[in-house]
């Protein structure tokens, strides 16, 4: 087993592997950039066949964050929903990507790579915030840069080593392209039994839409958490009628008994960052606290009205206000125009 596999088409099978792993698709990228270095510096004409790996890599980088980007800018929120139930990676996730791009800005799109699934999501998620094409490639460009010049470059330094284990393998009947199929077996069971464990954590009594429907013809009604981050409804400006945002969810909680009955939702498929806020409240004592299933989505699906989501935080304390002492009994009927 030589370097020979490389010869001439060594640009083509980075360029497709980058690329494939760029869009998402479950692909051990960094490890086969690290064995596609290390054949290359052991073969003849070293620097050049380098250089060459290296600029196809990037366009396959860039043209798939292009193709990611102009998704999310076209289609926003249902993209990003498309990935996150798609992605064997739980890191794969929109609110925590949102939470970061809140924190750091377009410093996420320089590191993004590094993270398991993360690449994926920050290229549609991009394109849904808004930000200029340009400023978004720039750093995606940026990053991806780095990244494979990390992944090319560690594999030219331990060549030898590397380029030893293919030709014991190759001694043993498995030839490079066994190797990278075993490397994308391997990746594929690693993320999928994660997701598996990180499925269980999400194990926890479900509301439906239309229990929830109901639960908001009582006095009181619950107290309705709105998950998503600060970024993802600006995107997507509406809301479950009466809700408050995560962010002002102690406030309002801190002077109500702990039975309280308290719906979180979020905009997640599986409405993994509404569980897991719900599992710390039921920590916390809270005894009645239960996700959305379906989430946003789900609630629309059901036919339920939203309403668009108040601006200012005057109203957000005035409405909580309200809600708590139970002079809304119809939640919905109080905001004339504001439903859609």
């Amino acid at each position: 087993m030589s370097s020979g596999y490389l010869d001439g088409s060594g640009p083509l099978i980075a360029f497709a592997m980058v690329l494939a792993g760029s869009v998402g698709l479950p692909i051990p990228t960094l490890a086969g950039l690290i064995l596609i270095g290390s054949m290359a510096q052991h073969g003849a004409g070293d620097a050049q066949r380098l250089g060459a790996i290296f600029g196809a890599s990037l366009a396959g980088a860039a043209l798939g964050d292009t193709i990611l980007f102009g998704l999310g800018r076209w289609y926003g929120r249902r993209m990003l929903s498309l990935i996150c139930r798609l992605s064997l990676s739980r890191d794969a996730c929109v609110r925590q990507t949102s939470d970061f791009f809140s924190r750091r800005g377009p410093v996420l799109f320089l590191i993004a790579r590094w993270v398991p699934g993360l690449s994926a999501v920050t290229a549609p998620f991009a394109g849904a915030s808004g930000i200029s094409p340009q400023r978004f490639l720039g750093f995606a460009v940026a990053g991806a840069a780095l990244w494979i010049a990390a992944g090319l470059g560690l594999g030219a330094v331990f060549a030898t080593q590397i380029v030893s284990l293919l030709q014991h393998a190759g001694r043993a009947g498995l030839e490079l392209g066994g190797v990278i199929a075993l490397l994308m077996l391997g990746y594929i069971a690693f993320a999928w039994t994660r997701r598996r464990l990180f499925a269980r954590r999400l194990r926890m009594a479900r509301i439906a839409p239309y229990e929830l429907k109901a639960l908001l013809q009582q006095t009181p009604p619950p107290l309705i958490v709105d998950e998503r981050s600060a970024l993802q409804r600006q995107a997507d400006p509406f809301q479950i009628p009466g809700a408050i945002g995560a962010e002002h969810m102690q406030q309002h909680l801190t002077p109500l008994p702990l039975d309280t009955p308290v719906v979180i939702y979020c905009a997640c498929p599986n409405e993994a960052s509404a569980v897991l806020s719900a599992q710390q409240l039921r920590k916390s004592g809270y005894r009645d606290v239960r996700p959305l299933r379906g989430g946003l989505d789900g609630w629309r699906n059901a036919g339920l009205e939203v309403e668009q989501i108040w601006t200012t935080e005057a109203s957000v304390a005035a409405d909580a206000s309200l809600r708590r002492v139970g002079t809304m009994t119809d939640p919905m009927s109080q905001r004339s125009g504001a439903t859609v």
